[in-house]
């Protein structure tokens, strides 16, 4: 682009005369530094130093958390300088463990679900003869299962009074 010319616009020049013109090379770019798998902190620091802006985004990963997944624009790609480089940081999987149940009561399921970061879903009651009344007699998820954190296990209650042994 040209941002200034010798002599000015709207000016008398004779015919067959020398004009000369500024053109701009662009902005001032820089190359961009590798931020992808270092943790969040050393790759800010990285791009700050070499004279951009970070913006960081969390997102579920298999990288471990707070570790870069990914970066825009890449390394050694040419970013004018003081722009912003977007970084991704790995959350973790997301997913949790689901506890097992079976056996306690529904007050005590219930904690312990939440305490991992899992709801409780549907809770259905059926008789049996396997627990206590008032007790867990099956969860889906099973115990051990991973799923995404938030997710809902499902209980079935054991329902009528507690079983009675005949000598």
């Amino acid at each position: 682009t040209v941002f200034a010319q010798d002599p000015g616009a709207g000016t008398q020049a004779e015919e067959g005369s020398t004009v000369r013109v500024n053109v701009s090379g662009g902005p001032d770019t820089i190359a961009v530094p590798n931020a992808v798998g270092l943790p969040e902190a050393e790759a800010r620091d990285r791009l700050v130093d070499a004279g951009f802006e970070v913006e960081s985004t969390e997102v579920f990963s298999d990288r471990e958390p707070g570790t870069v997944t990914t970066q825009s624009p890449s390394a050694g790609d040419q970013a004018e300088a003081g722009s912003t480089v977007p970084i991704e940081v790995s959350q973790g999987t997301g997913l949790v463990q689901v506890p097992n149940v079976v056996g306690l009561t529904q007050a005590a399921a219930t904690t312990a679900i939440t305490n991992v970061g899992l709801v409780v879903g549907v809770v259905t009651q059926q008789s049996s003869n396997t627990v206590s009344a008032g007790s867990v007699i099956s969860q889906n998820p099973g115990a051990g299962a991973s799923v995404a954190a938030g997710s809902a296990v499902d209980l079935v209650i054991r329902t009528g009074p507690a079983p009675v042994s005949v000598r």
